[in-house]
């Protein structure tokens, strides 16, 4: 089998470019594939049946249906360009500079509710860097921004998708909105925030063990044998008991200071970066 050809990489922006401006466009066309299929239908009853045959029933229909569809668009598109004003003018603070994966945490961005508008919702995704929005909690007429973001890394800055609808689905209009950073994404520690270290032990005089070598304190007694030194004699025991008994360093093992790390990289690489970085904080490298 021969291999299939790539596309050019001329074509290939072109095709790119062809589909950001096409996914813009549909962005700031207000009305959706429903509302577009009733603007058919009410102009079909209206120019067929409304005016043609005198149907006041199709007539009626024909008219709320086009009225409803004309204030939904309306109250979208105004609350839309109220929107991208608002947030041209204003300026948002990060409530944090350091976020983790998988962790739902406050942006300090946030966005009026328009709850004095019954037929508008509002709603916002994260474009870049992937994220995902986990609550919009209402407080104070406005709807404030947690996020759960799913990558981690270092992003100079972040780009929303805001989307502004009526209820029935009708009218849609969307553009985006960006916020400058950095902001900083740490692995989600989890259950390994208190990393369990596992020591290896060797001769020293940390820790007094019957299994260690002789090398710590002068601190063990034992009876005098021919051949001892006599600068470890304790003449003080020998002054009350009479016996000569000299003093021996104690069985003691060290921690070892032999340390190696393994990072595993790849695509789901997250718990091995956690892992990494709870060691890392825990100062159990050395």
């Amino acid at each position: 089998m021969r291999p299939a050809e790539s596309i050019p990489r001329p074509i290939e922006r072109v095709l790119v470019r062809t589909r950001e401006v096409a996914r813009r466009a549909a962005d700031l066309w207000p009305l959706t594939a429903l509302g577009m299929a009733l603007a058919a239908v009410a102009s079909v009853a209206l120019l067929s049946f409304g005016f043609k045959k005198l149907d006041l029933v199709l007539l009626v229909l024909g008219y709320g249906g086009l009225g409803l569809l004309a204030i939904a668009a309306l109250v979208v598109v105004s609350s839309s360009l109220g929107l991208w004003w608002h947030l041209r003018r204003a300026s948002f603070d990060w409530s944090t500079s350091t976020f983790e994966t998988g962790a739902a945490l406050p942006t300090g961005f946030t966005l009026p509710s328009l709850w004095w508008l019954p037929l508008v919702q509002v709603s916002w995704t994260w474009v870049t860097p992937e994220a995902d929005v986990a609550d919009r909690v209402s407080k104070g007429g406005k709807l404030r921004e947690q996020i759960a973001l799913r990558r981690r890394g270092i992003f100079q800055s972040i780009t929303r998708r805001v989307v502004v609808q009526d209820a029935f689905g009708l009218s849609r209009m969307a553009f985006a909105h960006h916020q400058p950073g950095p902001i900083e994404v740490l692995p989600h520690l989890g259950g390994i925030r208190r990393l369990p270290v596992l020591t290896s032990l060797t001769g020293g005089e940390e820790h007094p063990h019957p299994m260690g070598l002789e090398d710590g304190d002068l601190v063990e007694l034992r009876r005098y044998v021919p051949g001892d030194s006599a600068r470890f004699i304790h003449w003080k025991v020998f002054g009350r008991t009479r016996k000569l008994m000299v003093r021996t360093p104690e069985r003691a093992l060290s921690r070892a200071r032999r340390t190696v790390a393994y990072l595993v990289a790849g695509a789901h690489d997250e718990a091995a970066a956690a892992a990494a970085r709870a060691a890392i904080e825990e100062e159990v490298l050395g």
